[in-house]
């Protein structure tokens, strides 16, 4: 199969523990370049938080971001934009105060919380991008473009109930997914990374069958349903696995590099593998002639 672009999710997937990209990851990611396939990045990380590894791995696109809310170019050039109605957003905002949940509402680029808690500063240290503690209501937002909101609960049993809550009550109104097991995040209805990456490829002529996608989670569920080849992560959880169509390495042990190893380079190196077989051949027959010779 001649697959032209690879989606890659972030956070443990294309990200070690220590939220690098490791060196065989990046060196591999530059060969499926050179042979000419397109790479990008697909997150529910806000532009600034991302397109310092995109930078890191050359990458000249496009960044999908905000969970497909928010898709920019590299010079930071909005392609598109999908956010969440004002009224809705404004129900779920004055919702998760009236219950005292750590909220954080994701404006473009920037993201705003009530107040700079333990939630606030892991997340903020997370992704390396500092937050705005707005220092009142967050409803005092109200008006603004909103393109994502997130709830951080740490608390396992409180998580679960929110997040059936929030889907019982908004599901067929909002996307509610999560990345991590204290995730809850919320987009506007249909705004998930699968339809974000199906836009781009009908924008940049690519089809469907030519498409990869690498994932962990069930923020990544649709890109890696509507990609041709969906990838999970080992690490990924059971039914984010059992929907894709393979299973790679988790992120500490170079996932992204071995599938993309095994997708687009094996072939290459059997056959640079024969060519120097052949040329060692060649040299040892020369080799011999000579002896004869002499």
């Amino acid at each position: 199969m001649n697959y032209k672009l690879v989606a890659l999710d972030l956070d443990r997937t294309l990200l070690n523990s220590n939220k690098e990209i490791d060196t065989a990851t990046r060196d591999t990611i530059s060969r499926v370049q050179e042979l000419g396939c397109e790479v990008v990045i697909v997150t529910g990380r806000i532009f600034p938080s991302a397109v310092d590894y995109a930078r890191q791995l050359k990458l000249s696109s496009a960044v999908v971001t905000h969970n497909g809310a928010l898709s920019r170019k590299i010079n930071g050039k909005i392609i598109s934009q999908h956010p969440i109605p004002g009224e809705l957003s404004q129900e779920v905002i004055e919702l998760a105060e009236n219950h005292g949940l750590h909220l954080q509402v994701y404006l473009e680029d920037d993201f705003f919380f009530r107040y700079r808690n333990k939630l606030a500063e892991d997340y903020e240290k997370s992704i390396g991008v500092r937050g705005q503690e707005l220092g009142r209501r967050l409803t005092s937002l109200a008006g603004e473009t909103v393109h994502k909101l997130l709830v951080i609960e740490d608390d396992s049993d409180r998580w679960s109930y929110y997040k059936d809550y929030l889907q019982k009550f908004y599901g067929h109104r909002l996307n509610i997914t999560s990345s991590t097991n204290s995730f809850i995040e919320i987009m506007a209805a249909g705004v998930n990374k699968g339809q974000a990456l199906a836009d781009i490829c009908q924008e940049w002529g690519y089809q469907q069958s030519e498409v990869v996608a690498i994932g962990d989670n069930y923020n990544d569920s649709e890109m890696l349903e509507w990609a041709e080849l969906g990838i999970a992560m080992a690490n990924a959880p059971e039914e984010v696995r059992s929907l894709a169509d393979r299973v790679t390495s988790d992120n500490d042990n170079q996932g992204v590099a071995r599938a993309l190893d095994y997708l687009f380079l094996a072939d290459k190196k059997t056959e640079e593998n024969k060519e120097a077989s052949t040329s060692e051949v060649s040299r040892e027959k020369d080799e011999q002639a000579k002896t004869e010779n002499s």
